[in-house]
């Protein structure tokens, strides 16, 4: 799993901004992401967005990345229009791991 965002490191000599694109790239899932990804779609209801939910959104996807950066940076490095898209896909790769090997289990 990986996710990209820009970060904004200076102006060139025509004052325009120079961004730089860091790609950041998640480790296996550990167990406790599982339980806390459990914990937040049990808690919060994603259909009415409020800024605490997002920062809660947001803090789960800095959690998957070990807190490589910050709610800030991921505020201000990911295009709006990936948000919803990351924090989805963010949760779905961290539960499918466990859901995957559940598969395999015979069923009776």
């Amino acid at each position: 799993m990986e996710i990209k965002l820009d970060f904004i490191t200076g102006k060139d000599e025509k004052g325009e901004e120079i961004v730089e694109v860091r790609t950041f790239v998640a480790n296996k899932p550990k167990a406790l992401l599982v339980r806390r990804a459990t914990e937040i779609e049990k808690e919060v209801d994603f259909s009415h967005f409020t800024p605490e939910t997002l920062d809660i959104a947001v803090d789960f996807i800095c959690q998957i990345y070990n807190n490589k950066f910050t709610r800030d940076e991921l505020y201000n490095g990911l295009e709006s229009d990936k948000l919803f898209s990351t924090y989805s896909k963010s949760v779905e790769e961290v539960i499918h791991g466990v859901t995957s090997i559940l598969d395999t289990f015979p069923k009776e």
